[in-house]
């Protein structure tokens, strides 16, 4: 993939994974309690019934788009998810700069909404989950590229 097809890519994935995201948090007290154990999701709530869909998963795509390119200009995106060397560098920089944005996000208060989920969740796990989430994208996006690639 180019730097451009893959920066479009991060963008329509987060989007529809935020809107995952959504229908998940929506439905959290129907969820089994070893999933509702991740408070993480019960804190996304208020963000989600004040921010609307559209505006809410614009603006995940958007932030993990930049911070894609971010990534991709540190440390390339890997040609083989079967080079683990390479997949887990990519992947380490990956969360490391997941991590790094989303504090970035919450000091500058640039998504005013999302002041209520930093309020309530440990510094720690927000910025934990903020890394883990890059990280599933890359993921996804990794193994989209090898079925691409096999079955093309």
């Amino acid at each position: 993939m180019t730097i451009i097809q893959i920066l479009i890519a991060t963008f329509i994935l987060t989007a529809i994974l935020d809107i995952v995201l959504r229908i998940i948090v929506e439905n959290y007290y129907k969820l089994p309690k070893i999933i509702q154990s991740f408070t993480v999701l019960r804190y996304l709530i208020p963000y989600f019934e004040r921010e609307p869909v559209i505006k809410a998963s614009l603006a995940a795509g958007l932030t993990v788009t930049v911070a894609q390119f971010i990534i991709i200009n540190i440390k390339a995106f890997p040609k083989s998810i079967f080079n683990i060397k390479d997949v887990l560098a990519f992947l380490i920089i990956s969360f490391i700069v997941g991590l790094l944005f989303g504090q970035v996000i919450k000091w500058t208060n640039v998504f005013p909404n999302l002041a209520i989920y930093y309020k309530n969740v440990s510094a720690i796990n927000a910025a934990l989950s903020d890394g883990v989430s890059v990280v599933i994208v890359q993921v996804i996006l990794l193994v989209a590229e090898y079925l691409r690639r096999e079955y093309s």
